[in-house]
């Protein structure tokens, strides 16, 4: 199984399936098959001011949610 790790608040985003785009500039290659969304311990703050996240979550996600969001987890 491969595993990508993603920030904050957009891995949560992957993982609700609200978000199913990630560009990369490493390729995961020919792999098809499961894989494990990673939140990294970063938060991203480019995020936190997406519209889509107001769609998501309701709210726009800011440094001070950070701990509403799980980090260094898969």
């Amino acid at each position: 199984m491969r595993a990508l790790t993603v920030r904050q608040p957009w891995a949560a985003a992957i993982a609700a399936a609200a978000k199913n785009v990630v560009n990369r500039a490493r390729s995961l290659g020919p792999y098809r098959g499961p894989i494990a969304i990673h939140a990294g311990n970063a938060w991203s703050c480019s995020g936190a001011v997406d519209p889509r996240m107001v769609d998501l979550f309701g709210w726009y996600p800011t440094r001070g949610d950070e701990l509403k969001f799980p980090r260094g987890a898969i």
